[in-house]
């Protein structure tokens, strides 16, 4: 199975973010959706990831789309559930605030919301450091992927 080339694409959302583009890889049979920061967009964080996701018999490279924020700007995350057909969506050291979201969200607490799984957790950076978050990651991952 083939990724298709990344493509930008403009989202609706708040007035003060309505401008920013996101770039958004195409191809997505597991409808799993990542949100980090380009900050975090490095090989190693990339390998940490597909390891992760591996454990949970993800491709990270083929079965999820990546939304790469810039430099900490947001969009309208409910906006996107309009026309983005992604059932879990991860974000990754990112605040619901930037993401048009004012409520309260517990990190690797896997919650549902509008008819999609979020998942708020630490950025990739953090986790890869930390033991502690490595397990709360792959606890909640279990929860959102069952192997069993």
């Amino acid at each position: 199975m083939s990724v298709e080339p990344n493509i930008h694409l403009p989202i609706i959302g708040l007035s003060e973010l309505s401008e920013q583009k996101l770039s958004i890889a195409t191809d997505n049979p597991k409808k799993l959706c990542l949100v980090y920061d380009v900050q975090h967009d490095t090989k190693a964080c990339h390998d940490f990831l597909e390891k992760v996701f591996k454990a949970v018999l993800l491709d990270f490279q083929q079965q999820c789309s990546k939304v790469i924020l810039e430099n900490g700007n947001g969009f309208s995350l409910t906006s996107t559930f309009i026309y983005e057909q992604h059932e879990i969506w991860i974000c990754l050291g990112i605040d619901p605030k930037n993401l048009g979201l004012n409520i309260e969200l517990n990190k690797y607490g896997p919650v549902s919301f509008q008819g999609n799984q979020l998942l708020w957790a630490d950025d990739p950076v953090e986790i890869l450091n930390d033991p502690n978050l490595k397990k709360q990651l792959w606890v909640s991952l279990q929860k959102l992927f069952p192997t069993k």
